[in-house]
């Protein structure tokens, strides 16, 4: 089993996008669902072949940009933390 490494944690924040160049004027996804989007839309990338995951605070892990309706309603999804596999 592989070791999961934090990259970034914030219980009320939420992760810069790891591509993004720092300071750039691209907007940072606000959910982890976003933030799925925002590496295939604007990096043609995803989250696995960045070989990270999101985990979002109430316990749901984001592995890829799936929409999960269950999850939608049991919170916002706007607090996560970014892990590595």
């Amino acid at each position: 089993m592989r070791e999961e490494v934090p990259v970034a944690i914030g219980a009320s924040t939420t992760p810069l996008c790891i591509l993004c160049e720092p300071g750039s004027r691209a907007k940072n996804p606000k959910t982890a669902l976003a933030y799925a989007i925002h590496l295939k839309n604007c990096h043609k990338s995803s989250l696995i072949d960045n070989g990270i995951y999101l985990i979002c605070k109430c316990g749901m892990e984001v592995r890829h940009e799936i929409r999960n309706p269950d999850h939608s309603r049991k919170c916002n999804g706007d607090q996560f933390t970014l892990h590595r596999m």
